[in-house]
């Protein structure tokens, strides 16, 4: 007599896609790619087989999302400098569960409120698609829109910064086009979290977006010393199973990279107001 019962819902098949139009950073690729096989999603790196629509390159991650949603139930993209910094399993399961109790075909993390004062109504360096009729129509709809249409339509002050991409093709089509009803929203620290909101512990942030810095390799030194992380921020032991090296930035490097990022903001400090001044000539 066969145990399994019929009534018993088969296991989601989630997939985690990243990629672009090369490899940029590839300790994100090896972070991303180790969580994934950590807790048993399928992980695609997907490099030039985005085809159809594209307008930019920022269309890349709506085209891929399209190419691929069918072959899972939901599929998660992640921006080549989204790194996972919360190793604990089920916690994006739970996420998907709370999207599919709200029925919900689309997740999203408001955009985080930066050190330099901007933020956004969303951002889509993270988004994760359910394999429906109303996610594929979201995303055909936001490769669709005309990106001067969206410049003109937008709204600095309720939106945000415009980043002239894929993210504000996908606010218009979100609060435009009737889709925010489809979108579960949540806190960045959720879904898209930034280093600066990491206080106490690892686990405030699943997915932390490593967007903007002027010196990233720095930035991902100075986080993974702060939480005893290999370089790739993974835990310790997960990276010396795998084989993985766990040294970070040599110091005397690091001293340099902190003193040219030093500079460099007081440069920009300093140019700033006679910046301004020249673009009020202009204007």
């Amino acid at each position: 007599m066969s145990t399994n019962s019929s009534s018993e819902a088969a296991p989601r098949r989630i997939g985690i896609i990243s990629g672009g139009d090369r490899m940029r950073y590839p300790e994100a690729y090896r972070n991303q790619s180790i969580w994934a096989k950590e807790n048993g999603y399928d992980y695609r790196f997907e490099i030039a087989t985005a085809e159809g629509g594209i307008q930019s390159h920022f269309d890349i991650t709506l085209v891929l999302l399209m190419q691929r949603l069918r072959e899972y139930d939901w599929l998660i993209w992640l921006d080549d400098d989204v790194y996972v910094t919360d190793f604990t399993h089920g916690r994006l399961e739970a996420l998907l569960d709370e999207a599919e109790a709200a029925g919900a075909s689309i997740i999203m993390a408001e955009g985080a409120l930066e050190p330099q004062g901007f933020s956004s109504y969303v951002n889509a360096g993270t988004l994760g698609v359910r394999n429906d009729a109303a996610a594929l129509e979201f995303l055909s709809t936001a490769l669709g829109q005309d990106l001067a249409d969206v410049r003109e339509w937008w709204d600095d002050e309720r939106l945000g910064i415009f980043t002239g991409g894929d993210q504000d093709k996908i606010t218009k089509t979100l609060l435009d086009d009737g889709y925010e009803r489809h979108l579960l929203r949540t806190a960045p620290e959720r879904f898209n979290s930034r280093m600066h909101l990491y206080e106490d512990s690892l686990h405030e942030g699943l997915l932390c977006h490593f967007c903007g810095h002027y010196d990233r390799e720095l930035s991902l030194a100075q986080f993974s010393e702060r939480w005893g992380l290999s370089p790739d921020l993974r835990p310790l032991d997960v990276a010396q199973r795998y084989g993985l090296r766990t040294d970070g930035m040599p110091r005397l490097e690091r001293r340099l990279r902190e003193r040219r990022r030093e500079m460099r903001g007081r440069a920009k400090r300093l140019l700033k107001p006679a910046l301004s001044r020249v673009r009020h000539l202009r204007s």
